[in-house]
């Protein structure tokens, strides 16, 4: 069962998780193209006083096509049960972000300039992204 922020679950601790299931999917679709993952610790100090400097899970990948890598680093999340988790291919910085509005299978693509790309979140949908980042040009 995939977690929903809720008043009965602590925000952090639904955000944890919500980004643990992310990452799972990404984790496994890359798998299946034989891509590589390593997943990571992104330290993240949260201004208010109950999170503090807290640890979160980020995932860094290799597709042993392109020369850069990605990157899937969660960002940010909000008491409303917003969240955000960026994706972004390195050394080139280009990205897109996930927004995360409170169903985890809703997660909202957007560009750098906030505009909503309107796609569907799922595996086929991530693999296009992917290799988009990947393949463009300082």
């Amino acid at each position: 069962m995939e977690a929903v922020i809720s008043k009965s679950m602590p925000v952090l601790e639904a955000w944890l998780e919500i980004v643990t299931n992310l990452e799972q999917d990404i984790t496994a679709w890359c798998e299946s193209e034989q891509w590589t993952v390593t997943v990571s610790e992104t330290h993240v100090i949260d201004a208010r006083p109950q999170y503090g400097l807290y640890d979160i899970p980020s995932l860094s990948i290799e597709t042993h096509t392109f020369e850069n890598h990605l990157v899937v680093e969660p960002m940010a999340h909000s008491f409303d049960g917003t969240g955000m988790v960026r994706v972004y291919a390195w050394p080139t910085l280009y990205s897109v972000r996930l927004l995360y509005r409170g169903s985890p299978t809703n997660w909202e693509i957007l560009t750098d300039s906030r505009i909503p790309l309107h796609e569907e979140w799922n595996k086929a949908t991530f693999m296009r992204l992917a290799q988009d980042l990947l393949k463009a040009d300082y």
